[in-house]
């Protein structure tokens, strides 16, 4: 028979496990977000060429002060290939994914497929966004953003089963920890 004692400190291992989880999760999360930049130009140059060298799925993102208004209602980013002057059709991600930094912040705008080859990005009139986001955004008191400190980037997208096996780990580490100690605490 195994001793009540050793049922508790098995308990309480599973909190140091579920830290090192909980580390590995959020390397996986932030791997998820931090794609390889393609090109990136401020909102002012309202346009900019690039190169694909891997094929694939891709990102646009927005990069702006923190706590600032965007002006994702004012633009429509259309990409063309440079060699067959078709436009690329980009589609909005059904959450928009963003990274906060130290006083800027970063949004998934929208996703493209690509091959290989050269590109030209400009920055057309319309909405990025749809009625309802530009709605909330308009009863949102904040200034707007400096548009010299507004950039456009476009990134290497990294697998959709990076971000839910980060989030899964998250959630078993979690609850590791929390069932770890619970666990741990009533067998006293």
């Amino acid at each position: 028979m195994i001793p009540y004692k050793s049922f508790q400190l098995l308990f309480f291992l599973l909190i140091p496990i579920g830290v090192i989880i909980m580390f590995k999760a959020i390397r996986i999360l932030k791997k998820s977000f931090a794609g390889d930049v393609v090109a990136e130009f401020p909102f002012s140059q309202k346009g900019a060429d690039f190169e694909i060298i891997r094929p694939g799925v891709y990102t646009i993102w927005q990069k702006g002060q923190y706590l600032r208004k965007m002006p994702l209602d004012k633009f429509r980013p259309v990409i063309h290939d440079k060699s067959t002057k078709d436009t690329i059709p980009l589609t909005a991600p059904l959450f928009r994914p963003n990274m906060v930094t130290t006083g800027t912040v970063q949004m998934e705008i929208f996703r493209f497929k690509a091959e290989t080859g050269r590109y030209h990005i400009e920055l057309a009139p319309g909405s990025s966004i749809s009625a309802l986001e530009s709605f909330i955004t308009s009863l949102v008191p904040a200034k707007d953003a400096s548009l010299e400190k507004y950039f456009i980037m476009v990134k290497e997208s990294q697998p959709f089963l990076n971000l839910l096996s980060g989030i899964m780990l998250l959630v078993v580490s979690a609850l590791m920890i929390t069932g770890g100690l619970g666990l741990g605490i009533l067998s006293m």
